[in-house]
Parts: structure tokens; C-alpha cells; sequence
């Protein structure tokens, strides 16, 4: 079973995953934060003093739409838990139970 989703996708930060604000255009965001492992509420080495922000409403529509989502996932409009399918997770971060 895949973990839980990262917080990059409710963060006002995130560009296109996996690139946000805090690590700039050319890094990825590191691995333990995109697995969820670090939920980036503390500083992380390379993220400029950047930390998650909680995105708005309609912060939240833009990121699902830069992303390629559908546009209300993971609102309370459509509380769809995950944006990435349990394939591409696994296959990218390694994660199950």
C-alpha cells in the first residue's frame, strides 16, 4: 500500500511537481519531503527558507490545474485523496506497507 500523499500538493509553493518555490526550478523537490516522510514544517537543507505554506482555495485550483489534475481534487469540493496513482508512486519513491 502507497504512504500518504506529500504535502507538496496542498503547498501555495509547488510549481509542477516535482519543482517548487523553496528548491528552485532545476532541483527536485528531495526525496523525503515528495515521499511524505517530511512534512517540510522545519527547515530542509537547499529549500532557501521556504517552507510548506498552506495553499488557498484558489491557490489549490491553480496547482491542480499547473499539475494537470482536475481542478477541485483534493478540495472540499472533491476530497480525492491522492493526485498520483499508486503505480507512479511506487515506482518513483519506493513506498508500500
Amino acid at each position: 500500500m502507497i504512504g500518504p500523499l506529500p504535502v507538496c500538493f496542498h503547498c501555495a509553493r509547488l510549481d509542477v511537481f516535482p519543482y517548487c518555490e523553496a528548491f528552485g526550478p532545476d532541483v527536485e523537490i528531495p526525496t523525503e519531503i515528495a515521499s511524505a516522510a517530511d512534512n517540510h514544517s522545519e527547515p530542509f537543507d537547499g529549500d532557501h527558507g521556504l517552507l510548506f505554506k498552506q495553499a488557498t482555495l484558489a491557490e489549490k485550483y491553480a496547482l491542480n490545474e499547473r499539475n494537470g489534475l482536475p481542478r477541485t481534487m483534493g478540495t472540499p469540493a472533491d476530497p480525492t485523496p491522492s493526485p498520483l496513482d499508486a503505480e507512479h508512486m511506487q515506482e518513483r519513491y519506493g513506498q508500500e506497507d
